[in-house]
């Protein structure tokens, strides 16, 4: 084994690894000899910065009943994020507390959260390390919070045009349509209103915008 000098500073990569060391980049599936049953959800991997797939991984093991069987896994969506930003998408609910191999957080999915795109729009996904495209969205944006109260993907920015057209409502949220030639009706109550101040702001921010804080602690039911 080579060995280091003792003096040399430690670098950047050396603290951020120490910070998630419990975060390894990447999860072999465990079925263990005595786990007949191989109770292991694994699920594949979105890195929003690098905008890429990570390979399928392991999130834990299923919920066990009281009888040591596999417990049934409950009908509402779930995201899961790593504090390194990594996400992953379930449409059912099935690990909780110690059966998570890693240290994830699990919240209820939201069409406003970071796995939406993982749920719209995941075929349209590259592995890494080629990047994806931009994902081109249905998006309501409040233009005085600089957040959107509705997203939804719709495919890729550069097959469906950059947006040029604009629907407001009274209170100063705009509505954007993902695709540029039929942008689609808009929600009642909106209005054209291409070149207004609010227009140029919503166009500005149609493909970074980030959904405003979910209130709610139940995602609801998706008809999807």
């Amino acid at each position: 084994m080579a060995c280091s000098s003792s003096d040399s500073p430690a670098s950047a990569e050396d603290a951020s690894a120490d910070v998630l060391e419990d975060i390894p980049p990447f999860e072999e599936p465990v079925f263990d000899s005595d786990d007949p049953l191989g109770r292991v959800l694994v699920l594949p991997l979105f890195d929003p910065v690098k905008r890429c797939l990570i390979a399928p991984t392991e999130i834990g093991h299923f919920d066990q009943d009281d009888a040591g069987k596999i417990a049934e896994c409950a009908p509402i969506e779930v995201c899961y994020v790593r504090p390194d930003g990594v996400l992953a998408y379930h449409n059912v609910d099935c690990v909780h507390g110690s059966n998570f191999r890693a240290n994830w957080n699990r919240t209820l999915y939201s069409d406003l959260g970071p796995c939406e795109p993982i749920k719209r729009i995941q075929f349209d996904m590259k592995e890494c390390p080629n990047a994806s495209c931009t994902f081109a969205r249905d998006v309501v944006i409040d233009t005085a919070k600089s957040c959107a109260t509705a997203i939804t993907s719709k495919g890729c920015r550069d097959k469906l045009g950059t947006p040029t057209k604009c629907f407001c409502d009274a209170k100063g949220s705009v509505f954007v349509g993902a695709n540029a030639t039929t942008p689609g009706a808009p929600p009642a109550g909106f209005t054209a209103c291409d070149g207004t101040a609010e227009c140029t702001k919503a166009l500005g921010m149609v493909d970074t915008v980030k959904g405003c804080a979910v209130t709610t602690t139940d995602a609801g039911p998706d008809s999807d």
